[in-house]
């Protein structure tokens, strides 16, 4: 029968780095299978070998307790644990800081002069803040007009319930002039009409910001004066016509008045122009009923 000897095991060599005996000699008839001379070659090795598992030692209660409370590493190949997410809404009271700077700053030098940075700096944040809360200065300036719809949403809101298209045209009337008048005498509203007036022709996005904001509500006023129109109560004319005689007195206040600040209506307060406005718009375009 042929063998077949496998060499390096009963060498010097093996005795020497196994620091014992030299083991005798293995051999295998080179015609059995080869699966299983490995098997036989494996089951000799182990024979000369013999090697044991470390037992695991036990951890201790402070070993335990400091592996439990040591934070997890991650290792390389290993998906971490992703970081919780940036607040989609940020804090209100920043927002507000960065509005009133901004309309601060907007009053000074002007919607096109007007930089992300002076604002920044005006309301005392970095402009990596100021950018995390509004991306760009068009986004700010639509904020900005945002807020100043929150001051005469409420009126609109009131004149569009529909209690509100049974009232009278002069408690109606009367009551969208002053909230109109309230909204404009602000200065923040002045800011924004001011860069209207300035930008408005060479940058119509701005235009159509204030009008999506601010005039969105503005049909109901509109379904309002064509109701009492068709009922006799208002004098018949186009509504949108009506709307530019019940504003212009109102823009020409802030134009003369607080923009310009020209001689005769710089001092003007408020409740001496409206009050007396109000009356006779009203009395031109609602007739008294007899």
């Amino acid at each position: 029968m042929m063998t077949g000897h496998r060499p390096g095991f009963g060498t010097a060599g093996t005795a020497e780095r196994a620091g014992g005996a030299s083991p005798p000699a293995v051999s295998f008839p080179l015609t059995l299978a080869p699966g299983v001379r490995y098997l036989l070659i494996e089951r000799s090795v182990s024979n000369c070998y013999p090697w044991h598992p470390v037992e695991p030692v036990a951890s201790t209660g402070k070993e335990a307790t400091r592996r439990r409370s040591s934070p997890k590493t991650t290792q390389p190949g290993e998906e971490a644990t992703p970081m919780s997410p940036r607040p989609k809404n940020p804090p209100p009271d920043r927002r507000g800081e960065i509005l009133e700077a901004a309309f601060r700053v907007f009053a000074e030098k002007g919607y096109r002069a007007a930089t992300m940075a002076e604002i920044a700096r005006a309301a005392g944040v970095t402009p990596a803040a100021l950018y995390y809360y509004f991306p760009s200065k068009a986004d700010l300036f639509r904020a900005a007009v945002t807020e100043r719809r929150s001051q005469l949403q409420p009126a609109l809101a009131a004149l569009a319930s529909p209690d509100a298209r049974e009232l009278p045209p002069r408690e109606f009337l009367g009551a969208l002039l002053r909230a109109m008048a309230d909204f404009l005498a602000d200065e923040r509203t002045r800011a924004v009409i001011r860069i209207l007036l300035a930008e408005g022709p060479r940058d119509p996005s701005l235009v159509a910001i204030f009008q999506e904001e601010v005039y969105g509500n503005i049909g109901a006023v509109l379904g309002y004066l064509e109701q009492h129109m068709a009922q006799g109560n208002v004098r018949p004319m186009d509504p949108r016509v009506f709307l530019l005689f019940f504003q212009g007195p109102l823009l020409a206040m802030v134009i003369f008045r607080d923009l310009l600040r020209l001689g005769p209506y710089r001092d003007l307060p408020n409740p001496a122009l409206v009050e007396p406005l109000a009356e006779t718009i009203l009395a031109g375009l609602v007739p008294e009923k007899r």
